[in-house]
């Protein structure tokens, strides 16, 4: 058969098919035209009036899509990416806090005892500058006794040493020094050095071992005086620099060699709220803490690369009276000597009319807040002693953070507002002199 013949033979063939396909389509089209115009007349027709209700087709109602249920997962996954800032704070949130909680929880489950030599004797040796009636003394000397350290607390008169062999524990002796003699306290270092590095028994037939000194603890006194500039003698102001500043200078320079020999460490506390706030009638206190600022970060330079390391506490509010450390001190006595006692003693704010400041009713309400454990401060000074590589600023109490950032970032005037201080006027008075007023801000102030 030709070609052509079988060409014609299939176009044929291929016109019923094409016929069957083309009919339909159209069929579909008139359906789908004929469908919607009968459903607007049935609409139409519905909604008419003048039809009887008997006569009046139903409208048809469309067909109720069946919604899809989204997984859980995918709802959590498109809240988070239309809310991208909030989930962002929410992480960062839930994440410091759970660290926060996680060091809380292992520093408290941690078990802090000094290391002992083979035959079960103490041999860790800490030296602690500062009055044995002072709160935080106090309660880090009979700490560090109880975990198993053997204390040195420097006397400097007759009734120092008195009052450190009153408390009546044989691992809480007194190391007489004389810090104002260079000779005397020379001297008197060397013999400790020795007494260190002798040999000796806790038993017959013990292993000999020796002693290691593992720090220097040195606590100023918290005391300052507070007045205006011109109402504080020179006298006071000669006392805090002779006993906080020159004081912590010649303990430091007395066991420079004992520190570098034996690698110890050097722990130096001052208080941190007071002087980051830097308010009215408290001069010397943020003087003295400003210069001890100073001198331990020169320290911390001068003796990090001979291994020791330097550490300094900066002391906010502590809940003393749950110390069963300071039970044995007077309340007047531990309680002037907090690292709050701005805000704890009737000094800070009172009327005076050599300072023309007065406290803010408003503001009592500090006075009554509870401060932290104090077994915070004796973890953290534990820890200092004990770490292979401690921090260089420890702070520790209630506030001690806080009020160092309000102090640095926070303008002097919101400051001012916080401690209750509020200029009135600057005017000049009858005999023709300038005047400065302060109030006390209430709550009529807020109504001005």
């Amino acid at each position: 058969m030709p070609n052509d013949d079988q060409y014609f033979l299939d176009l044929l063939s291929s016109v019923p098919n094409d016929v069957k396909r083309y009919s339909l389509e159209v069929a579909d089209t008139i359906d789908k035209h004929v469908e919607f115009v009968a459903s607007i007349l049935r609409e139409s027709l519905s909604s008419s009036p003048w039809i009887p209700n008997a006569a009046r087709p139903r409208a048809l109602y469309p067909k109720h899509s069946t919604p899809v249920h989204s997984s859980t997962i995918e709802q959590v996954g498109s809240w988070i990416c239309t809310h991208k800032k909030t989930t962002a704070i929410a992480i960062i949130g839930v994440s410091l806090s759970g660290y926060i909680f996680y060091r809380n929880g292992r520093s408290s489950s941690k078990k802090r005892r000094a290391i002992r030599a083979q035959n079960g004797a103490r041999q860790e040796v800490v030296v602690i500058s500062g009055a044995l009636n002072e709160a935080a003394t106090r309660t880090i000397c009979l700490d560090l006794e109880k975990r198993g350290f053997i204390i040195y607390m420097i006397a400097r008169t007759a009734e120092e040493e008195q009052l450190v062999e009153s408390e009546s524990r044989p691992d809480i002796k007194a190391l007489r020094l004389d810090l104002p003699d260079e000779i005397n306290s020379r001297s008197a270092i060397d013999q400790f050095i020795a007494h260190l590095k002798t040999p000796r028994q806790a038993f017959q037939g013990a292993i000999p071992h020796q002693l290691r000194l593992r720090g220097l603890i040195i606590v100023p006194s918290t005391a300052f005086a507070q007045g205006s500039i011109e109402d504080i003698s020179l006298d006071a102001w000669s006392d805090a620099l002779n006993t906080r500043i020159l004081s912590t200078v010649a303990s430091t320079q007395a066991f420079h060699g004992a520190l570098t020999a034996f690698k110890a460490r050097i722990l130096i506390m001052t208080p941190a709220i007071v002087p980051a706030l830097s308010p009215p009638s408290h001069g010397i206190e943020t003087s003295v803490v400003a210069a001890l600022d100073a001198f331990t970060s020169s320290l911390y330079g001068e003796l990090s690369p001979q291994g020791v390391s330097v550490c300094h506490f900066k002391l906010g509010n502590f809940d003393w009276a749950a110390s069963r450390y300071t039970t044995a001190l007077k309340r007047e006595d531990w309680l002037s000597r907090s690292a709050l006692t701005a805000y704890d003693s009737e000094g800070f704010g009172s009327s005076d009319s050599g300072t023309g400041v007065e406290r803010s009713p408003a503001r009592n309400s500090v006075q009554k807040a509870r401060g932290e454990h104090v077994r915070e401060l004796n973890h953290a000074v534990f820890d200092a002693l004990t770490m292979t590589r401690p921090r260089r600023i420890w702070r520790v109490g209630t506030g001690s953070l806080v009020y160092d950032v309000i102090g640095k970032f926070v303008p002097a005037g919101v400051v001012g507002y916080m401690l209750g201080l509020r200029r009135l006027a600057h005017g000049r008075t009858f005999d023709g002199s300038e005047s400065t007023e302060w109030e006390e801000i209430d709550a009529s102030a807020g109504d001005t």
